[in-house]
């Protein structure tokens, strides 16, 4: 076989290889209270995300006892801008191997939250667990774990 052909293929087989690894986060998804830590925030009584995947396009509308919103993103590294509780919030969402990162800004009138974000998939695709670092007007961490419905 003539080598150019071989590299070719080689590239095709690695670029569907590495499309297979991202998970697809789309479902219903049910906050376990009881194993998520809420760090530095008011712990929420009950919270379910519906979240819409298809890579690039990532849409959460999160119905939480004390906050509901809708944010989309794009995993590509593009901003993003969306309203949350009222307040603007511009991010950017991309890929960490299997892991996705979306780092957001939310302007509280004047006052800047960062907030650094990664989602993961169990194996199973049953549990979605949410990492955010959180800093500015408040520093720490906060774990999220949610089931899938």
């Amino acid at each position: 076989m003539n080598s150019r052909l071989i590299v070719s293929m080689l590239l095709l087989a690695v670029a569907a290889f590495a499309q297979e690894g991202k998970p697809d986060f789309s479902g219903m998804w049910k906050m376990n209270a009881a194993q998520s830590d809420f760090g530095p925030l008011p712990p929420s009584d009950t919270r379910t995300d519906t979240i819409t995947h298809k890579d690039p396009a990532f849409k959460e509308a999160v119905n939480a006892s004390d906050q509901q919103y809708e944010a989309t993103y794009t995993t590509d590294g593009k901003e993003s801008k969306n309203t949350v509780m009222g307040y603007d919030m511009i991010s950017t969402a991309k890929w960490d191997g299997t892991a996705l990162v979306i780092e957001s800004k939310l302007d509280l009138g004047g006052s800047t939250i960062v907030l650094h974000g990664t989602l993961t998939l169990s194996a199973d695709g049953k549990v979605l667990t949410r990492k955010t670092h959180i800093s500015g007007m408040m520093e720490g961490d906060q774990t999220l774990v949610f089931d899938k419905q």
